[in-house]
């Protein structure tokens, strides 16, 4: 496993995730995820802005922590509250109900924000906005992504997505 960042600093985690964009901090919610992650926890980080940098498993968000690649942002939080000794004060009945909740938003509400994301008429701009593709393709890749995204959820309507979300 080849280390992105060459000259780290000790404890100092390095956060590869996607472009920001003008419309939200990120167009990913499990980057946001751990950005805000790290700043509630006033962890040293420092963000790097990659759409290119892929971890190991091929997923961004990913981190470096002294010369240590962790992705998935379920084991990256995990590893980080390990390393840098975040205490969950949290009764185990109110970790319980918040671990569900953080499943409920991981799997469901991040679909659904895909989906309501491709169907409004924003998501070409914040596409264009975070990606390095040549501007002529957009015409090509703007449906192909719609359409896959289309593809791995449901057919809902902007209406229905209004209320589920």
């Amino acid at each position: 496993m080849k280390i992105l960042k060459e000259d780290w600093g000790k404890d100092v985690v390095y956060l590869y995730q996607f472009k920001r964009n003008p419309y939200i901090p990120n167009l990913s919610p499990f980057c946001m995820k751990i950005e805000l992650f790290l700043r509630a926890n006033n962890i040293p980080h420092q963000i790097i802005e990659n759409n290119k940098a892929r971890s190991t498993k091929g997923q961004l968000p990913f981190v470096e922590l002294n010369g240590k690649q962790i992705a998935d942002s379920e084991f990256i939080v995990y590893e980080l509250s390990e390393k840098f000794n975040i205490q969950n004060t949290l009764s185990s009945e109110k970790s319980g109900s918040l671990r569900a909740l953080t499943r409920v938003f991981d799997v469901e509400v991040s679909r659904l924000m895909s989906y309501y994301k491709i169907k409004t008429e924003e998501f070409p701009r914040a596409f264009m906005s975070v990606t390095d593709l040549p501007k002529f393709t957009y015409p090509i890749i703007i449906p192909l992504v719609r359409r896959m995204v289309r593809f791995f959820s449901s057919n809902y309507s902007i209406e229905i997505l209004y209320v589920l979300i």
